[in-house]
């Protein structure tokens, strides 16, 4: 269940944190860890209120306008980041948001390590309730607009005389999924101009419809057709008060920037683009959480990017150049001036201390990036440590590592789980994954550049090999260590022997076919890790599922008594 705050009775607020994350599950958060907040937990009616930043607002100066206080219940730092307010709009009257400005920062700096230029203007909209407009030129917040559309949309379609003919079903929003007549109806209302007629024109639709299988197309067509009137409105209307600040003339490309999920984001970039009155674009997913991180940095509670690192050691100069730049931009590193031999050495004691508490490497391909946080603490919970993204993943694999990686930031750094990619086959995938803040990566062959490039990079790196010429081949050019590939076409006596020829210590892993029935013979004839893929994770399991999954694998293979 999720405790909203008005649910929250006066002086609860350290409990309910407190429950929420023991939900998450033992271990995943001590009582050092920093919690950072915003919305209306800073309202009047939150936890603890936090004066509104008038605008213009900067990340800096939201910031430096954050509450911060340790919990009276469990001593852990509490950080609640202020809302912004205009004091004049278009009506001469007062405008706030709460929550908003966090999404905002999120999108407009997530990938910038220094300020924007300082006249580049951009719109966002973030759809709900109460959805907002707001205007940033550079990198500050300048102005902003409220328009009350889904609470409208609530009254209407549930207290209003329109209730009965929207209604052939319950439906809680205009987040409902959408059937072909309810589309039509949606886009249909786009075009009226007489919005007060239209909406009671839901009422006579359904009066004249006779009834029966017409009856229930009618209340379809009506819940499209009275979201999208209610929308085309807030955009007349924003798009009105845009073009009081931001002539045509001067800003003839203008792109709205939809901070939001689902379908009601695409249900307004759809109507935008219907009215030709800008180019619609649907922000990446969980911008508040991006822009709580930015505030972190900003406040030293999370670790800040890590600088370009010292490539006086690396003997191939061109990998070297090409490949700084996007360590310099990774987003999860902490702040050091460590040259990449120490980052190489630090990531790799972190992967074998977390494939001693547990030798299962869960291999997620096909993760969405929305479910990532939720399947990597429950992987976790259940006593996973090691997580590998297959870069051929359908759905942004590098979203999901980034998501996985900010999922544990809560937690110190020595207690992470290591999160990595699989299938790097390339140096250009190398990049991408040190971009992204992959601390581990993994290919299904031997690739001299491939390898040469990871070490560049600081990032231990594991190739596929099936013979001991391969395996050879990946060790003198610098791999981390040996991924076994497939490890089913490879027999244990092979292993055996292939520790008799390899350099002492040589770490290998076995991929490909290992589970329940064979994952102790290879654990036995000297692998440190076993890559799990179907036995754990396949696309479309809730958390729980892939968690029971793992702790039953976790059973069959005797780890779990281990681990507990």
């Amino acid at each position: 269940m999720k405790a909203g705050v008005l649910t929250v009775s006066p002086g609860g607020f350290e409990k309910a944190l407190e429950d929420a994350l023991q939900r998450c599950g033992e271990n995943i958060f001590t009582s050092k860890s920093p919690v950072l907040m915003c919305g209306m937990v800073g309202s009047n009616r939150g936890w603890r209120e936090v004066k509104y930043l008038s605008c213009p607002a900067t990340a800096s100066s939201i910031s430096e306008g954050c509450l911060r206080f340790n919990s009276s219940l469990s001593g852990r730092p509490i950080t609640i980041v202020p809302g912004v307010c205009t004091l004049s709009n278009i009506n001469k009257q007062p405008d706030v948001m709460r929550g908003e400005e966090t999404q905002v920062i999120g999108e407009l700096l997530e990938t910038r390590d220094k300020d924007v230029r300082d006249e580049e203007v951009r719109v966002f909209c973030l759809p709900g309730t109460h959805s907002k407009w707001v205007i940033s030129r550079g990198n500050r917040i300048e102005s902003l607009q409220t328009a009350m559309t889904g609470e409208l949309f609530s009254i209407l379609s549930r207290h209003s005389i329109l209730a009965g003919s929207i209604a052939a079903e319950d439906e809680d929003n205009i987040n409902a999924v959408s059937t072909s007549d309810e589309d039509a109806g949606f886009i249909e209302s786009l075009s009226t101009v007489a919005p007060l007629h239209a909406l009671f024109s839901a009422r006579t639709r359904d009066l004249f419809s006779g009834g029966g299988e017409a009856r229930i197309r009618a209340c379809a067509i009506n819940r499209g057709w009275l979201s999208g009137t209610l929308i085309a409105l807030e955009l007349r209307e924003a798009f009105a008060w845009l073009s009081s600040l931001l002539p045509l003339d001067t800003h003839p490309q203008l792109q709205v920037s939809i901070i939001g999920a689902g379908p009601l984001a695409e249900r307004y970039a759809k109507a935008i683009k219907h009215l030709g009155l800008a180019e619609p674009i649907v922000a990446a997913p969980h911008a508040a959480a991006r822009g709580l991180i930015i505030v972190g940095r900003m406040l030293g509670t999370i670790p800040s990017p890590l600088p370009p690192p010292s490539t006086t050691t690396i003997t191939d100069r061109k990998i070297a150049s090409s490949i700084a730049p996007f360590v310099s931009s990774s987003p999860l590193l902490t702040t050091s001036h460590l040259n990449v031999k120490t980052m190489h050495q630090q990531r790799y004691a972190q992967l074998t201390k977390c494939l001693t508490v547990c030798p299962i490497i869960a291999i997620l391909r096909g993760l969405d990036p929305n479910n990532a946080a939720e399947i990597g603490l429950s992987l976790y919970k259940a006593g996973v440590r090691v997580i590998e993204v297959p870069l051929n993943s359908p759905v942004r694999p590098l979203d999901s590592i980034r998501n996985l990686l900010s999922a544990f930031l809560h937690l110190p750094k020595d207690e992470r789980p290591v999160i990595g990619a699989g299938t790097v086959l390339s140096v250009d995938d190398v990049m991408n994954v040190v971009a992204a803040g992959g601390e581990v990566a993994l290919s299904p062959n031997t690739d001299t550049d491939v390898i040469q490039a990871a070490r560049v990079a600081g990032l231990p790196f594991f190739p596929g090999v099936a013979t001991a010429t391969e395996a050879l081949s990946a060790l003198k050019s610098g791999a981390s260590g040996l991924k076994l590939f497939p490890c089913t076409a490879i027999s244990i006596s092979t292993v055996e022997a292939f520790k008799a020829i390899l350099p002492r210590g040589t770490p290998l892993l076995a991929v490909g076919g290992v589970g329940a029935s064979n994952g102790v013979s290879y654990l036995s004839a000297g692998c440190i890790g076993l890559g799990v893929g179907s036995a754990i994770f396949e696309p479309g399991l809730t958390p729980n599922e892939v968690g029971n999954k793992a702790v039953k694998l976790l059973k069959s293979l005797s780890l779990l008594n281990e681990l507990t």
